[in-house]
């Protein structure tokens, strides 16, 4: 059976993702530091809480290295909210810091783009899909309605091929998801998302 690596960041919602990922029956590798991460089929990075702290975390578990040369073979990676930002190559989060820089692009804040929102967005919303095909595996197991956010800050990728969603706040749409290669991410929280949820994480475990 596929071993599918959690990143434990020690501080964000790795035990929910644990927990839906066993309830869907697939063997789980703790990765606390790089060590064991050539042992897993599959990564995901979640992440709740600041850019800066979990960047410093993965640097100082030689992560950062392990996860880039673990792109590289082709293995699937998902980054979920934080997980999913700290793939890009820096974030305005309390000044600029350097992420992954797997995809490219940058992370910005909401407040900035909305500035009469509340923060963070919290709440289900409906994924707008884009450029869905066959290659786009998390989004053609069936049909995914609403999803859950919680974020005050967004990925804006250089390359808009490959966002696969967008939700649409105040008539202005910010990226979802996206995928390029081998590499998947998602501003929800597909953990917290109930059935739908359970879907593209099941999708993504199954994915070669």
């Amino acid at each position: 059976m596929k071993k599918i690596g959690i990143v434990d960041f020690g501080f964000n919602n790795f035990h929910s993702i644990f927990a839906a990922v066993k309830y869907l029956k697939f063997n789980v590798i703790i990765i606390k530091d790089s060590k064991n991460v050539k042992e897993c089929d599959s990564i995901i990075l979640p992440g709740v809480g600041t850019y800066a702290n979990a960047m410093n975390f993965l640097k100082k578990k030689k992560l950062d290295i392990s996860l880039k040369e673990f792109a590289i073979t082709g293995k699937p990676i998902l980054g979920i909210c934080l997980g999913m930002q700290l793939l890009f190559e820096k974030s305005e989060e309390f000044g600029v810091t350097k992420g992954l820089g797997i995809l490219q692009g940058e992370i910005k804040s909401l407040k900035k783009k909305f500035t009469t929102e509340q923060l963070p967005n919290i709440g289900w919303y409906i994924l707008k899909k884009n450029n869905v095909n066959k290659k786009h595996k998390l989004f053609n197991v069936s049909k995914i309605d609403y999803v859950y956010f919680v974020h005050s800050f967004f990925a804006v990728p250089r390359e808009k091929n490959i966002i696969t969603s967008n939700i649409k706040i105040n008539n202005k749409f910010i990226c979802a998801s996206v995928q390029k290669n081998n590499i998947f991410a998602t501003q929800f929280h597909p953990e917290k998302s109930g059935r739908n949820g359970l879907q593209i994480l099941n999708a993504f475990c199954k994915i070669n």
